[in-house]
């Protein structure tokens, strides 16, 4: 059966062509404005330091966010941008972690120098108290619940703009 009898079939076909040409760029841009809101959202919901501690000044965690560009993995059938922290504090203060008190002004002098690596016979030997865990901020977390509306709503306005041409 020839594509002449059916009704609109090349129509069709050359508007498919013309979708699949503009998708990629379109999917780029759309994937990196959202990125870069998400980007803007995570630095606002970053907490400051209130007071310099050493090695750290105030506002190091909130500037440490960085945007990466987009990127294809499984043969270019998923497409990522990614928003990540240098800083390497940061997976402790998204998701708390546990309070530790030594007897050692630096700390507990181990080959593996963590703490939580020893038994509990060792931790008592050593002097180490547990006093719970802190709560995480969830900034990263937070952030990525409010941006995924605007980014559906992208999406749909996205194809809107790629199938208004299209007469179907």
């Amino acid at each position: 059966m020839k594509s002449d009898d059916v009704f609109g079939f090349d129509e069709l076909i050359s508007a498919m062509d013309k979708v699949s040409k503009n998708y990629p760029r379109k999917a780029d841009a759309l994937l990196v404005a959202q990125g870069k809101i998400l980007q803007k959202e995570v630095k606002g919901n970053t907490p400051v330091l209130k007071r310099p501690r050493k090695g750290r000044t105030a506002g190091d965690l909130k500037k440490s966010w960085r945007f990466k560009a987009v990127k294809e993995y499984k043969g270019g059938s998923v497409k990522v941008v990614r928003v990540q922290s240098t800083a390497p504090h940061a997976h402790l203060i998204e998701d708390g972690h546990m309070i530790v008190t030594t007897p050692y002004r630096h700390g507990i002098r181990t080959k593996t120098g963590r703490v939580d690596k020893l038994n509990s016979l060792q931790r008592k030997m050593k002097g180490v108290t547990f006093h719970g865990k802190t709560k995480g901020v969830k900034m990263l977390r937070n952030s990525k619940q409010k941006v995924t509306r605007s980014f559906y709503n992208g999406v749909e306005k996205m194809l809107d703009e790629l199938t208004e041409d299209m007469e179907i």
